[in-house]
């Protein structure tokens, strides 16, 4: 069995781009939520692996 950590980040995302953190894998769950004209919310799971070329 391969250990796992769970960290929480809050992330600032511009211009629809994200810095990468260090090589690994890595497992988002994004929560967006939005009451302007339109009223909603939106949840993304996702997974990146970030490695040197």
């Amino acid at each position: 069995m391969v250990p796992h950590f769970v960290v929480e980040v809050h992330y600032n995302v511009e211009n629809s781009n994200m810095t990468a953190p260090t090589e690994g894998k890595y497992y988002y769950n994004i929560t967006t939520e939005w009451d302007g004209e339109l009223i909603g919310t939106a949840i993304y799971a996702f997974a990146i692996l970030v490695r040197e070329e």
